[in-house]
Formats: structure tokens, C-alpha cells, sequence
């Protein structure tokens, strides 16, 4: 993929906790370091993304200080970045006395979120604040169901497990995370317009996020858990959400690709918020690699193919032609911006255009006296200006932004130029159809611009 894979412009921040330091306070969970492990080891096999020792935090590695180390190292310096993913697959917490929520590192303590716990809207702040990085994407997978807190304002008891707690207690606490995460989304809309920002989370208020065990898939085939949000995540980056034409995988055939799967089920529906939806699908995360290769070969032979043709007769080939194949060019830039068979391909499409050019200005020349009057009347100086202006200055960049209209009419003309039309005069029947054809065309683009 062009510039967004360069080695050191994609950073990203994992984070995975099973067991917590004050277990068996905290329920265990069994697929969140699965969830870390296996999407840090996509995000660089196939989205080129560098993630440095200190940014993958698992297990008792991911402590507040080293999650909060982590974000400052990205989001409170100067580098550059195209694009950064912060992924947290663990537990998240209410603080019923201030209504906060808090993802929940390795060291957090239910009697303590506010010195133990890492607050969401903050956590939000510190990442949207920074001006250094071009896209920044949050993706939360918590699991914040076995989570007990104590409502410190009205009692100073230890935390219940959670089996002691009333399904209406359970569902309270529930439904007080899944509002942050939603009051997150919604301030996020409007505090960070043309920032490209994107957060995706894994569940919506009164749902819970579930595991999904006896996973197989990719190179684990061996049974093993996962949170269901990041199974399909993981899912999407190994290929289920690639562009079935150019293997690319954005943000948003990934959201949709999650969000679809999860919606078969029935069961949970993740939530999501875009800070510019305009560039939302321009985001590439990774690549399906067969697939991508394939297209590029695919569009190299395709364009060689269509740039060197020429008809035997007058070494002339089609403009439809050349414009599929500076199209194809186009594509392969879009794709691989410093692939080196693109210079060459531009060169073909240059070379085919220059053996087209004189010819056509020749024939022009040669019926400017019976044929400029008739072909006038479409166009004003059309046939001595704007035409030969046109054939003069054509060139790959001139094809790949020129109109269909004026495609058509050059190939119209290159019918005649190939037969080397001679004109007898402004009645000449071959004229008259000339003449028609071209009024069709420009009538058709006056049409559809008044429309």
C-alpha cells in the first residue's frame, strides 16, 4: 500500500489481561492475552505496523504506569505518524461515585479506580489532543461483565463477588461502562472533527461482551479462546475483510465485516464512532498479500497490454485503449505508489500518445479548409483551437482526468485518420456523419452538466 505502510509511520499500543493482581477479586478471563498476541502479530505481518516491546503489554506487563508510559511515548511527542491503533482487550469498570469509566489495567483495585484505574474520557483526551498523528483508531474489547465495584458513597464494605450481587446490581453496573463508552463515541463526534479519529467498541449499553472458546483458526489451530469482538477482528485481518479485487483491508470493511458477523449472532452488537467519516474508508489497515499481489500483477499486464497495441495498418492505438490503461496505471499508483514498473508503464502510454498525436494534427491540417466550418457550428474554434490543443497536449496525466466526451470524440476522429479521410466538400456524406457524431456527444455532456 503506498506511503501508509513505510516502516515507522504505523505504531501500535496492545494490550491484553487475563488474570488480574487482585484476583479472585477480578474474574479470570481466558481469550484477552489470546486477543493481544494474535492481533499484535497481524497488525505486523500484514498491516506493517511497528510495535516495540514496551507497546505490547500482556499479563502483569500491562500496568497502569506502562499503559499510560505507552501512550505518552506515541501521543506526547513529536513524531509523525500516518496512523496509530490503540487496542485494550481486558476488563472495564464504573466508578459508581463519579459515573466514570475506567479500562482496567494488570494493578487495578475496585476499591480504588481513581488511582488505580485508567479513566476512559481521559484516556480519550490524551489521544485526540495530539496534532502529530494523521489517523488514530481505539479499539476496545472489554469484558466488563464479571467486574464488581463498591458504591463508595454509601458504603465502605469490600467488594461482593459477583454471584452475590442481584442480576438488576449486575445489570446496573453493566449499563453505567457501556454509557461511557457511548458518552466517549458522542463527545468524540464533535471534539475531534478532520482529525480522523476512529474508536470501535466491542458492545453496546445492556450487552454483554462475551468469550467465545474451542477457537481454530489461522496459524493456531489448536483450541484456544478469544473475546468474540476480537475473534472476528482477528478474523477480518487475516483476509475475511479484504477487498476481494485488491486484498486491502480498511476500517471500514473491517467495522462491517465485525459488525456483520456479531449481528448473525444476535447476541452483542459493537458500537462505533467516526471523527471524519470522509476519510473513513481511505484508512487502510492491512493487506490480504495474495490478493493484493495478484491485483498488481493483474493491472501491470493488463496496462502493458492495452498501451501496446497498435493497429498494424496505422500504428495507431484505440484512445479507449490508452485510457483503460492509464487507468489501470492509476489504480497500481493508488495501490503501490513506488511500484518500478510504474514509470515504465507511463512511458508506454507517453510513447503510444506521441505516435498518435501527429498523425491526427496531419489529418486535421489536411481538411481544415472544407471540414472547420462544419464542425464549428458544434463547438466555436473547435476545430482549429480547442481539438488540436487537446491531441497536442495529451499525455498519461492528461488521460486519466480527460472526460469520456472528449474520448469519444477523439475516437471519432481517429476512425477518419486511420482510413485518412479526404473531405470533398461540406456536403461530403462522411463529414455529415462526422459532423453528428460529435454534436451527439458534446449535446450529451451539456445534458448531463445542466442535470
Amino acid at each position: 500500500m503506498a506511503n501508509e505502510n513505510e516502516k515507522g509511520s504505523r505504531k501500535a499500543i496492545i494490550i491484553g489481561i487475563n488474570k488480574y493482581q487482585s484476583d479472585p477479586i477480578i474474574p479470570e478471563l481466558e481469550g484477552a492475552e489470546n486477543d493481544a498476541e494474535e492481533i499484535r502479530d497481524m497488525l505486523i505481518e500484514f498491516g506493517n505496523f511497528e510495535i516495540s516491546n514496551n507497546h505490547y503489554l500482556v499479563g502483569p506487563d500491562a500496568t497502569r504506569r506502562n499503559i499510560l508510559t505507552a501512550v505518552s511515548d506515541i501521543f506526547r511527542k513529536d513524531d509523525k505518524y500516518d496512523l496509530v491503533t490503540f487496542y485494550f482487550s481486558g476488563h472495564g469498570i464504573p466508578d459508581e461515585t463519579t459515573k466514570d469509566g475506567y479500562i482496567a489495567p494488570y494493578d487495578y483495585h475496585p476499591n480504588d479506580p481513581i488511582i488505580s484505574g485508567i479513566n476512559m474520557a481521559e484516556l480519550k483526551k490524551a489521544i485526540y489532543n495530539t496534532k502529530n498523528i494523521s489517523n488514530t483508531i481505539i479499539i476496545l474489547d472489554c469484558c466488563y461483565a464479571g467486574i464488581v465495584t463498591t458504591d463508595t458513597s454509601k458504603s465502605k464494605m469490600a467488594p461482593k463477588p459477583m454471584t452475590m450481587m442481584a442480576p438488576q446490581d449486575q445489570e446496573n453496573k453493566k449499563n453505567l461502562f457501556a454509557i461511557n463508552i457511548e458518552n466517549m463515541i458522542e463527545s468524540s463526534e464533535s471534539s475531534a472533527r478532520g482529525q480522523g479519529k476512529i474508536i470501535i467498541a466491542s458492545s453496546e449499553p445492556n450487552k454483554v461482551s462475551r468469550e467465545k472458546n474451542d477457537c481454530i483458526h489461522g496459524k493456531n489451530n489448536s483450541p484456544h479462546s478469544h473475546g468474540v469482538f476480537s475473534y472476528y477482528l482477528i478474523e477480518g485481518l487475516e483476509g475475511s475483510a479484504a477487498d476481494s479485487r485488491t486484498g486491502i483491508i480498511s476500517i471500514e470493511s473491517l467495522r462491517k465485516h465485525i459488525e456483520d458477523q456479531m449481528t448473525k449472532e444476535g447476541k452483542q452488537k459493537p458500537i462505533y464512532s467516526i471523527a471524519e467519516a470522509s476519510n473513513f474508508d481511505n484508512i487502510k489497515i492491512a493487506l490480504s498479500q495474495g490478493i493484493f499481489e495478484a491485483r498488481i500483477k493483474k493491472l501491470i499486464n493488463e496496462a502493458e497490454k492495452l498501451a501496446a497495441k497498435p493497429d498494424i495498418r496505422t500504428n495507431l492505438v484505440a484512445m479507449f485503449s490508452l485510457q483503460d490503461a492509464a487507468k489501470k496505471v492509476k489504480e497500481l499508483i493508488s495501490l503501490k505508489d513506488d511500484h518500478p514498473e510504474i514509470p515504465r508503464l507511463q512511458g508506454l502510454i507517453d510513447k503510444s500518445l506521441e505516435m498518435y498525436k501527429t498523425p491526427t494534427l496531419n489529418w486535421l491540417d489536411s481538411n481544415i479548409m472544407v471540414a472547420s466550418e462544419r464542425i464549428n457550428e458544434i463547438r466555436d474554434n473547435f476545430y482549429e483551437g480547442e481539438l488540436p490543443n487537446l491531441i497536442y497536449d495529451l499525455s498519461f496525466n492528461k488521460l486519466v482526468t480527460l472526460s469520456d466526451y472528449y474520448i469519444k470524440a477523439l475516437l471519432y476522429i481517429t476512425s477518419h485518420v486511420r482510413q485518412n479521410t479526404k473531405f470533398e466538400s461540406q456536403d461530403d456524406p462522411k463529414l455529415k456523419v462526422l459532423t453528428n457524431q460529435l454534436r451527439t456527444v458534446f449535446d450529451t455532456e451539456r445534458r448531463t452538466k445542466a442535470n
